[in-house]
Formats: structure tokens, C-alpha cells, sequence
């Protein structure tokens, strides 16, 4: 199994023989990237809400964090964004 794996993957991290190590890290990788989304989507309205455009501060944010993680996820995160249609939406 291995050598497919490293043939069709990035790389292999080898969490040990317990199937559950497996488990925990692939939860811990989605919490990393689950958590960076926010993180991102938080700076960008901090940034525009005091007058800074969402553009620039992706572009702040992947020449200070180059990597997959911040060219991958936070170009979605800029416009078209689509209007909240909440009834409070005012109060939110």
C-alpha cells in the first residue's frame, strides 16, 4: 500500500500503528484549516470594516503566510459576495 500511496500522494505521515492516531490527525488537519477560514474571513471584514479593501488584505495575508492554505481558501472569500437577506441583519 505504500508505495501508492507515495505515488499518488504529497507525502506520508506515519502516525504510529493505532488506526485512531490516523483518525485524530486527519480531524486535527481539518480543524487547522476549518480555523484558518475563519481566522481569514475575520481579518478581511476587521480590514474593511475600517476602510481597508478585502483585496488588499488577501494580499497582505499570503505574502506574510505563502502556502496552499492562504491561496487556496481566502480568494473565495472575496466578492461577489452575496447580500445578507437576515430580517435582523441591522442588529447582527
Amino acid at each position: 500500500m505504500r508505495p501508492l500511496l507515495e505515488a499518488i500522494g504529497q507525502g506520508i505521515l506515519d502516525c504510529g500503528d493505532d488506526p485512531r492516531a490516523g483518525s485524530a490527525m486527519k480531524l486535527v488537519g481539518n480543524f487547522f484549516i476549518s480555523s484558518w477560514i475563519e481566522l481569514a474571513a475575520e481579518g478581511m471584514t476587521l480590514g474593511e470594516k475600517n476602510g481597508v479593501a478585502r483585496e488588499t488584505v488577501l494580499d497582505f495575508i499570503t505574502s506574510l503566510f505563502p502556502g496552499f492554505i492562504t491561496t487556496g481558501t481566502p480568494p473565495r472569500l472575496l466578492p461577489p459576495l452575496y447580500p445578507c437577506t437576515h430580517p435582523n441583519a441591522h442588529s447582527l
